[in-house]
């Protein structure tokens, strides 16, 4: 299933395409897709998502998720600020990512509050890909929400 979101006089149009959720998490039918300029770090407009709906699957405790595109293409290794990545606060990693392929490692994602670094934590999993991607296994934002994930 693909979905497109996004209007010409906004951000480029958004799409999604939905993986199995079985097999390699390096398959590109087991990833879900995402291609979203307004996850981007820099990106400041509407704060109104939530990354806890389908795509994040809370039945089996979150998806693997490849982001792609024009928005970036991995989850950002640094501190974003509130209002950012179409949210009102972004989970950025801090974890340094690995750069061997196939190799499975667990990581912090972080979530920023008014005045504390690093004051929501979610565990996740990442993958480097051959054709040098990452995969994420990131589960449901279910609490604090008009949280989403950021990338760069």
């Amino acid at each position: 299933m693909i979905l497109a979101v996004g209007t010409a006089t906004e951000l480029p149009m958004s799409t999604v395409s939905v993986g199995s959720q079985s097999g390699s998490p390096c398959s590109s039918s087991t990833y879900t897709s995402i291609n979203d300029p307004s996850r981007n770090y820099n990106y400041t407009g509407s704060q109104g998502t939530c990354d806890n709906g389908d795509l994040f699957t809370p039945a089996n405790g979150g998806a693997w998720i490849r982001f792609e595109g024009s928005g970036g293409t991995k989850i950002p290794s640094w501190p974003v600020d509130l209002n950012h990545c179409g949210a009102y606060t972004a989970f950025w990693s801090n974890s340094t990512l690995t750069t061997t392929t196939n190799v499975m490692q667990n990581v912090t994602l972080c979530a920023n509050g008014a005045s504390t670094v690093c004051v929501w934590i979610l565990k996740a999993s990442a993958i480097y890909c051959p054709g040098n991607y990452y995969v994420y296994f990131l589960p449901p934002i279910l609490s604090g929400c008009k949280a989403r994930y950021c990338t760069a």
